[in-house]
């Protein structure tokens, strides 16, 4: 009975580091798209930079042409950037009818998605050490690591790459640890 108590002190005291280091997470990330963009890439906002125009491109023509390729006039167009990022991009643009509209949407999924990050951090850390301090401390480092907040106000696929590699990672470890 006093275990079953202390474990489950224990479950929310976790719960609840875990959850205040989202929110932690997803302070800083939305104060850098408001205040820290203009100083760290000359503009405030959602950024669209050059590269982004690949990938609109690649699902442009998949709704219009039927084939996902960057440019329809080159027969290696296909290749030009890897799909992940624009079927993220294709829903969005079906769904909002502007590209404009997709970038503002688009970056706020990156702040919430980066911002979930902080909690595998913190989770596939906990998995290892069974230290909830350590976890705590691995959340934040990730929660406050100026290039992982500094892309998410750019529409590029690098927040969503590493949302879905530390996803990969922590279901591999879970399922592991689940087995032995």
């Amino acid at each position: 009975m006093i275990l079953r108590k202390i474990r489950d002190i224990e479950s929310w005291n976790i719960r609840h580091t875990k959850w205040s280091i989202f929110l932690v997470a997803l302070l800083v990330r939305s104060l850098f798209l408001v205040f820290g963009a203009p100083y760290y890439f000359g503009e405030a906002g959602v950024q669209v930079l050059g590269d982004t125009w690949w990938w609109v491109r690649a699902s442009q023509n998949l709704i219009e042409q039927g084939v996902y390729s960057s440019d329809m006039s080159l027969p290696n167009g296909f290749f030009y950037r890897p799909p992940g990022y624009s079927m993220i991009l294709t829903p969005l643009y079906i769904l909002l009818g502007d590209w404009n509209n997709v970038f503002n949407g688009i970056v706020y999924l990156q702040i919430v998605a980066d911002s979930f990050t902080a909690i595998l951090f913190f989770n596939l850390t906990f998995f290892q050490t069974r230290s909830v301090l350590a976890s705590t401390i691995s959340g934040l480092l990730y929660s406050f690591y100026v290039f992982s907040f500094g892309w998410t106000a750019v529409t590029y696929p690098e927040t969503f790459s590493i949302f879905f590699l530390s996803l990969g990672l922590f279901c591999f470890v879970k399922g592991y640890q689940s087995k032995n």
